[in-house]
């Protein structure tokens, strides 16, 4: 089979499968501001045009069939909870949604929507730590409801301290409702739909405001930077109150007309073959995950095989929220190649919560490109093509973003924009961009306020670090506040936390943090890294150590101050499976990691850890 080889990070053969870009879609004409009134406008024309298109399916342990619903049935069980949520006062208010990512927190969001209420998008907590995070979106949003089932409630209720008058609804166990008692709400396109909170490190999580416009506008801009067909049907486990699973699992489908099947990220994560087994039986032609599910789908192939295994549907296989490894491409085309799977529909893209979900990506069938740096001229700040036997890094392109996106590079100590090839911070300006923090009137004129140094603006700072180049490719190098500076050398943790996975087959790959500390006046690296499970029994971590600090000092001519070694799980990481590096690096401060060994190195060798 054609399995399209990657060769100087070029994508090479002809688009001979996609979708049929020809199929009308009856909605296409009628989706603008004018005809629908506000976002939920969208399903209810898909309703009207479309009653018996299927619309979303759900696995509920990742194989099972449980519910199939065309917009017709799925538009009534939307109004039906909307209904409930109008009779309870949640129009023009907030609504928590601590709902498993299956179809039920698709029917909620969609409710939220129908009812004029903003949906309050929240994981359901597993841990202490993540108990407290809710407890504090639900006093920050001020929310007058909370959408659960009910063995959630009864877990949550005694640990939860709900304010006054704030309710349960679970979702399953509703009172009786009609579908015909819905009132359409007075709500237009600036009124809120979404406040999504960001899940960086940060102890104080932000909401950020998303209006129904914005998700118009992202709607239409993944449909165009994807090249997105109704002749589509996306199989995805994301966790859906993450935007990137929301606009991929809730949303854009909608919008597009393509079908949803969804299964949970646990029944991905406990299985991964899972993925692939659904995607062979619903000819899924798209995929969207970030860079660890697909190291995740390697590992299970390697460790299942592949006789079952049948990729030859997709057309479209996104990698983002978090780094993009070009390895990680080598390996799944390897792996799955013989399995019909096409190395060009790997494309790649950016994006974050302020922008409603993304900013950039790799259009459908064109080629992506691997750029193999300096890494000498890199951490000086700039991209520079790599010579021949040279110490180098490679960066992936993000792709590109559309005429109606304004993005620049900036100085962030000058406020002045950079040329191509120079490492900045990113700035962007567009109709996708949010609307601000909720209730948070500095951060939000911090952040979305950016002015250029000629007064140009205002652009939305996103912290992240970049550079474009010739082609008016993004590439993403890092987090301005996770920036490495050692010996007045900025170093992007990334990089180094990739050095760490390569030193020794021990580390757990994605699972690791390098950070800087304070030592003596100077700033000095540290990493902290989980450990495989199965090679903990007899393994000398003093060695493993060893050969970490020497592979950093080769790579980077960074001197680690020591490395700490953690077991499976204890390295904290977002909802969309980032590492917390400045928690991490708070934790080691506070002396909090519980690490199985440590291994200290010259610069704090017979010393205590910072």
């Amino acid at each position: 089979m054609n399995t399209d080889a990657i060769s100087n990070g070029v994508r090479t053969g002809t688009p001979d499968f996609a979708p049929d870009s020809t199929t009308s879609d009856p909605c296409r004409e009628l989706r603008d501001e004018a005809s629908l009134g506000d976002y939920g406008g969208i399903l209810r024309l898909r309703a009207r045009l479309q009653p018996d298109r299927l619309a979303y399916v759900a696995l509920s342990n990742g194989e099972d069939e449980t519910a199939r619903h065309t917009y017709a049935e799925f538009d009534a069980e939307v109004r039906r909870l909307a209904v409930v949520l109008q009779r309870a006062g949640a129009t023009g208010g907030r609504v928590l949604l601590v709902l498993p990512s299956d179809l039920g927190f698709t029917i909620a969001f969609w409710a939220c929507l129908y009812a004029g209420a903003t949906a309050v998008t929240a994981i359901v907590p597993t841990t202490r730590e993540q108990m407290r995070r809710l407890g504090t979106v639900v006093a920050d949003a001020r929310a007058c409801c909370v959408l659960c089932t009910e063995s959630i409630r009864e877990r949550l209720e005694p640990s939860l301290d709900l304010p006054p008058g704030v309710s349960w609804i679970p979702t399953d166990a509703l009172p009786d409702s009609d579908p015909a008692d819905w009132i359409r709400p007075e709500i237009g396109w600036d009124d809120l739909a979404l406040l999504q909170y960001t899940s960086g490190s940060t102890s104080q999580p932000r909401g950020v405001m998303v209006s129904h416009r914005n998700l118009l506008r992202i709607g239409e801009y993944q449909e165009r930077i994807f090249r997105l067909s109704p002749e589509d049907r996306v199989v995805t486990w994301l966790p859906q109150s993450h935007d990137f699973g929301l606009m991929y699992g809730v949303l854009q489908p909608c919008f597009t007309g393509f079908e949803a099947v969804v299964m949970t990220p646990m029944a991905f994560l406990k299985r991964p073959m899972r993925w692939l087994s659904a995607t062979r039986r619903h000819a899924a032609t798209v995929w969207l995950a970030p860079n660890f599910a697909y190291e995740l789908c390697v590992e299970a192939a390697r460790e299942h095989g592949t006789a079952d295994v049948d990729l030859s549907s997709l057309s479209l296989v996104v990698n983002g929220a978090e780094p993009i490894r070009r390895a990680t491409y080598e390996r799944f085309v390897e792996t799955f190649g013989p399995c019909g799977f096409r190395a060009r529909a790997l494309t790649n893209a950016y994006g974050l919560a302020e922008t409603t979900l993304g900013v950039s990506g790799t259009p459908r069938f064109e080629h992506h490109r691997c750029l193999t740096l300096s890494r000498h001229d890199f951490v000086e700040g700039r991209a520079v093509d790599a010579r021949p036997g040279g110490n180098v890094l490679d960066v992936m392109s993000c792709g590109c973003f559309g005429a109606d996106l304004d993005v620049r590079i900036v100085d962030p100590a000058t406020a002045r924009p950079l040329e191509p090839r120079r490492i900045g911070e990113i700035w962007i300006r567009g109709a996708i961009v949010a609307q601000g923090y909720w209730e948070r009137a500095e951060d939000t004129a911090e952040t979305f306020g950016a002015r250029l140094a000629d007064g140009t603006g205002p652009f939305l700072r996103t912290g992240d670090l970049g550079f474009l180049c010739e082609r008016n490719e993004l590439h993403i190098t890092g987090r301005c506040k996770d920036v490495i500076i050692v010996n007045g050398k900025n170093h992007a943790p990334q990089d180094i936390e990739l050095t760490v996975e390569g030193a020794d087959p021990s580390v757990r790959p994605h699972c690791g943090a390098a950070f800087s500390v304070d030592h003596g006046g100077r700033e000095v690296a540290v990493v902290a890294v989980e450990l495989r499970r199965e090679c903990l029994p007899g393994l000398d971590l003093d060695e493993v150590g060893r050969a970490i600090l020497r592979r950093v000092a080769l790579e980077h001519q960074v001197p680690l101050g020591e490395v700490v070694f953690l077991a499976r799980g204890g390295c904290p990481k977002t909802t969309s499976g980032k590492v917390q590096r400045r928690r991490v690096r708070q934790m080691y401060l506070d002396g909090a990691l519980e690490s199985v060994g440590r291994h200290l190195g010259p610069t704090f060798s017979g010393q205590a850890s910072a």
